[in-house]
């Protein structure tokens, strides 16, 4: 499938790698080999609106661990809605005014299996992250920081701004977006109007760090290394009503072989935990990936809903 290639030019990190093609004809980058936490992030994929409509919203996705933008934006654009919506069918057609812009994660060691892995941080196990947290702060710490910044270029340029973009993830992706979006209330004020953002959007994902959840939170705001309103201030009030009020949709399949199925309800206490009201859904199979074609289905009716 022939996705139309942009680049999102990110001038504090460094310059792209070069794109090559694989046996199947798919880009992919060639990525040197770097030492852990020497983070190197590269200007992100985009798939731009369908041509001659507007650009009207913009979904960030992160890809999930040792994926590549360029791969998961393939997959997830060959995956179909239900039959009753031909020919439209996948999320680029059903969603033809949407600038999808897909972040890369840098390639760090990892302590587990001692190679160098495409992850937006180091961690000893998704089936339990309360294992080894401290390996997830480093890479942590510097994926929040550019996925601000990706955040704030793509406000820039829809009108708008925050409030016209949706940030979602797949696995380990999810859990990253999460982290940035809880990790500086301070950033979601009322430049944003009533959300912070359009909304949230996690498949086969899971909390980081884990259980507890008060510990879940306070962990992610306090390696964020960025000040927040002041608790009871007007500006803290008004930030944490914007982030309240931005809806949260949960995907997952009851036959993932990777993330077990009950970390959704772990994620669903955690929104609880901080006042936010999350649409839950849990599919009979489709494995470690969006459910085809109700997870689609799912997918394209939370974005029509808060557009």
């Amino acid at each position: 499938m022939s996705l139309p290639l942009g680049q999102l030019p990110l001038p504090s990190f460094a310059p792209a790698h070069p794109i090559q093609q694989d046996r199947k004809g798919k880009q992919r980058a060639t990525i040197p080999p770097l030492q852990r936490y020497n983070t190197e992030f590269r200007p992100c994929y985009i798939v731009k609106p369908r041509e001659r409509y507007p650009h009207t919203h913009t979904i960030i996705f992160l890809h999930g661990l040792g994926s590549t933008a360029e791969e998961f934006a393939s997959e997830l654009f060959e995956s179909e809605a239900s039959p009753a919506w031909p020919p439209s069918r996948n999320l680029p057609q059903l969603l033809p005014t949407v600038k999808w812009v897909f972040p890369r994660a840098p390639i760090l060691r990892s302590e587990r299996f001692d190679e160098d892995m495409s992850q937006w941080f180091d961690i000893w196990s998704v089936e339990d992250p309360s294992q080894r947290p401290e390996l997830q702060v480093p890479g942590l710490q510097q994926s929040i920081e550019y996925i601000h910044s990706v955040i704030d270029l793509e406000a820039a340029l829809v009108d708008g701004g925050r409030s016209k973009i949706f940030l979602a993830g797949i696995s380990q992706g999810f859990a990253t977006a999460l982290a940035a979006f809880y990790a500086t209330p301070s950033k979601w004020g009322p430049a944003s109007g009533s959300r912070a953002l359009a909304g949230l959007i996690g498949i086969s994902s899971w909390l980081p760090f884990a259980q507890p959840l008060s510990n879940c939170w306070s962990r992610i705001v306090e390696i964020s290394n960025a000040g927040n309103a002041q608790r009871g201030s007007p500006a803290h009030l008004e930030t944490t009503v914007a982030m309240a009020n931005t809806p949260v949709l949960l995907q997952h399949c009851e036959d993932d072989g990777v993330v077990p199925v009950e970390s959704i309800d772990q994620m669903t206490d955690a929104f609880r935990w901080i006042l936010m009201r999350g649409e839950t859904i849990v599919y009979k199979n489709g494995g470690h990936w969006v459910n085809e074609p109700l997870g689609v289905d799912d997918f394209a009716r939370f974005v029509w809903k808060y557009m």
